[in-house]
């Protein structure tokens, strides 16, 4: 393919019988490529203190012109089979690590590629994943099961490590049969609305999950604290101790009082954060 656009015309005709047509024009980037950075974007080299470091670059020509830096520093790098490679000759400092690749055809074309490491180990990690999702336990599509069977099948490609389940609280409730003060306080004193579709098979299903699937895949137990017209919901987490704050119960319409009750910190283990707001708050997640 050669020009800096490629013209495609679409023609046809509608379910009225009118002929219809169409034409765009793609630019097309004629510039070298890069691709595949080892170590990963974000990897870690661990007891490695001299990793390999290479990208793969395609469309660059001949004889392009490369350069490479680590952490500002123009180093040695080596353009052979496709990949630039530069391998230290002494440790690299445990820290993150830039390198930025530039490469430039004999046409004058170029193009720059940069990315992250760390050499070492970091002592926070990153995890990416989502934080709230519905079930069929409450107002989702699909069973707690089917939902749990989908994550683990999702390919270590996505980059997902976790997924959470927050069903709404108030559809563990028992309307006609409102908790006790002291479920708030001891599970064992929670009134689920169905032994088959209570909040202690919601999290003993999740458990189960997690034994099985240790190592590639976490599903988090929470749910979302609901109060129907009022201040906002809360998606709340990692609370084995806790009952449900039961919306039906008399003494939870005191909202206030109640958001002011989850957000003590009290246990430092707990999570919340707030979703779906319906009007301001003075009371802020931390």
């Amino acid at each position: 393919m050669t020009g800096d656009k490629l013209t495609v015309t679409i023609s046809g005709v509608d379910n009225q019988g009118k002929a219809i047509t169409r034409t765009v024009e793609i630019p097309v980037k004629d510039e070298p490529v890069f691709s595949d950075p080892m170590p990963m974007r974000g990897a870690q080299t661990g007891s490695d203190k001299r990793p390999a470091i290479s990208v793969a670059l395609a469309n660059a020509g001949t004889e392009p012109t490369i350069t490479m830096t680590v952490n500002g520093k123009t180093v040695d790098a080596v353009y052979a089979d496709g990949r630039v490679t530069y391998t230290p000759a002494a440790d690299l400092t445990d820290y993150c690590t830039e390198v930025v690749v530039t490469a430039k055809r004999t046409d004058g074309k170029e193009a720059s590629f940069n990315w992250f490491f760390t050499v070492g180990k970091t002592q926070y990690q990153l995890y990416f994943g989502q934080l709230h999702s519905h079930t069929q336990y409450s107002d989702g599509s699909g069973t707690l099961t089917s939902a749990l069977d989908y994550i683990k099948s999702i390919p270590a490609s996505a980059n997902v490590q976790f997924v959470a389940f927050t069903d709404h609280s108030n559809y563990f409730d028992s309307k006609t049969n409102a908790n006790v003060e002291g479920a708030l306080y001891d599970t064992s004193l929670v009134k689920d609305s169905d032994a088959n579709h209570s909040w202690s098979t919601y999290k003993s299903t999740i458990d189960a999950f997690n034994a099985e699937n240790a190592g590639s895949m976490v599903a988090l137990g929470g749910f979302e604290m609901t109060w129907s017209g009022g201040p906002g919901h809360i998606n709340t987490f990692n609370t084995p101790r806790r009952g449900l704050p039961q919306q039906h119960h008399p003494q939870q319409q005191d909202r206030r009082r109640r958001y002011e009750g989850l957000l003590r910190p009290a246990e430092p283990e707990r999570g919340h954060r707030h979703h779906q707001p319906v009007q301001p708050s003075r009371h802020h997640l931390r």
